[in-house]
């Protein structure tokens, strides 16, 4: 059995030159209205009464509704939306109130969107990390150029997932604002060597695209 490996090493294949990088126009929501970014009553509090019966027969459980499905697990809770894959994910402490909430898109799980908030014991807000901070481009956006240039890529692969990182200019202030994005898709494109494509954080420029060189263990 073959199992798939990413070399460190980063295999530079640049497809576009500085004069074919544009910004792609895109009609794009950034959904930062969207009732997930909000934080609501309910969830200050972990409802332990609720969940511990269950969870003491099973350390994980879901639930399903019309819009979102619920990921519980003790003092921990994820909140995806089916449409959108935004998810928020909320922490709790050894009192049951809220301790530290964040949110980000389903399957990029380490690239945070919005807003990052952590809480004292008494559920109040004591710092705010804000992700968005010197980027105009937001990252439904990122996707939206993505699938512009790599329109064929993704009806040829029947491509429908789409990864997101970024440079945090929290941790990073001096460095460019920049989205990076790679994609899933059939068996035969995740077979090929990973592609990521690099969009300007400020202009929505393509910055270039590149490949991570795929090895196979036997």
């Amino acid at each position: 059995m073959k199992t798939k490996l990413l070399l460190v090493a980063y295999i530079l294949i640049t497809l576009s030159c500085s004069a074919q990088n544009r910004f792609v126009k895109t009609n794009e929501t950034c959904l930062f209205d969207d009732p997930i970014f909000e934080i609501k009553k309910e969830e200050m509090v972990f409802d332990n009464e609720k969940y511990s019966s269950i969870l003491s027969k099973k350390k994980v459980f879901y639930t399903d509704s019309e819009q979102y499905i619920t990921r519980i697990q003790t003092k921990k809770i994820w909140l995806t939306d089916k449409k959108t894959q935004l998810t928020k994910k909320i922490k709790y402490n050894n009192s049951n109130n809220i301790k530290h909430l964040y949110f980000y898109k389903k399957h990029s799980t380490n690239t945070k969107i919005g807003k990052e908030y952590f809480f004292d014991e008494n559920g109040t807000i004591t710092k705010t990390i804000d992700y968005e901070k010197g980027y105009n481009i937001c990252w439904a956006e990122a996707i939206s150029i993505v699938k512009k240039i790599a329109e064929k890529d993704i009806k040829k692969y029947n491509i429908n997932v789409f990864y997101l990182s970024r440079v945090d200019l929290n941790e990073f202030p001096n460095s460019k604002p920049k989205w990076r994005v790679s994609m899933n898709g059939d068996e035969e494109y995740n077979d090929l060597d990973t592609k990521f494509y690099e969009i300007d954080g400020i202009t929505g420029e393509f910055i270039r695209t590149y490949k991570v060189k795929t090895i196979y263990e036997e």
